[in-house]
């Protein structure tokens, strides 16, 4: 951010300089009207326009950027929220598994005891 500040006033001093060299009248056609005005008026307005227009670019680009990573962290919340639910949901299946697994064992012994009876 400090580098970004020296190098528009290091840019801003250098503007500065070349309006005062070129400081004398000149003539500017205003579409409704003709006038004389300082050189320097002209550079240093035309100058102040364009840094007003891209500081209000950038500003909607930042806002849109903003949304844009509240929309990505909305997505992710509910991602982690799936995950989670998936998470528990596979841990619930399991711990069925092991118990239908018992079950079988059981059914097996209780054949198998079926088996020793009859003979």
């Amino acid at each position: 951010m400090q580098k970004n500040m020296i190098i528009t006033l290091l840019f801003s001093i250098l503007i500065a300089f070349f309006a005062i060299l070129n400081a004398a009248a000149i003539p500017v056609n205003l579409i409704f009207m003709k006038m004389d005005i300082s050189a320097a008026l002209v550079i240093l307005l035309s100058a102040s326009i364009g840094a007003v227009i891209v500081y209000s670019l950038d500003t909607v680009s930042k806002m849109k950027s903003r949304k844009r990573c509240k929309e990505f962290e909305k997505n992710n919340a509910m991602m982690n929220k799936e995950i989670k639910e998936l998470q528990e949901k596979s841990t619930s299946q399991l711990l069925e598994i092991e118990n239908l697994k018992m079950k079988i064992e059981k059914l097996k012994k209780g054949d198998q005891e079926d088996a020793i009876k009859k003979i």
